[in-house]
């Protein structure tokens, strides 16, 4: 039997061959152990109980409800950083990729919002760089997808 089977170190979706299968044992602790606080971002400090990556596994383990309040959270806790890492960028991406539609207007606003913490972390950068790319991509997918831009 698995050493991580054994200590509940996996996420299960109901399928035999899901994606945390193909990962090595060192990779599930690393991702999924609440305790490593070395790879946390600041949005995950104050989370506790997420992974840094968001996993397919985790993502597909949650329900509507659920990933529609990780969105909400992550897009708060993104309102009161002065900075966005790679990994929070990832989590908004992948919960904005996962949410149902059509929205409610809580998540409306809350996206309307991440459209503008992007556009003003955008509007004091002056060199191009990932955190500018990440913004765009954020903001096309806030602005453009979900129809929260002015125009």
């Amino acid at each position: 039997m698995n050493k991580d089977v054994l200590l509940g170190n996996h996420v299960s979706i109901g399928k035999t061959n899901d994606v945390s299968a193909n990962l090595t044992a060192e990779d599930k602790d690393r991702t999924l152990s609440p305790k490593n606080t070395e790879s946390k971002t600041s949005v995950d400090q104050t989370s506790g109980s997420s992974p840094s990556l968001p996993l397919l596994s985790v993502i597909l383990a949650m329900d509507s409800v659920t990933r529609v309040k990780t969105l909400l959270k992550r897009i708060r806790l993104l309102e009161a950083a002065n900075t966005v890492t790679r990994d929070d960028c990832m989590w908004l991406f992948a919960l904005c990729a996962t949410v149902d539609t059509p929205l409610y207007a809580d998540t409306c606003a809350a996206l309307r919002s991440l459209l503008r913490r992007c556009a003003s972390i955008r509007a004091g950068k002056v060199a191009l760089d990932d955190e500018v790319i990440m913004m765009n991509i954020l903001a096309t997918i806030s602005g453009r997808y979900f129809g929260q831009s002015e125009n």
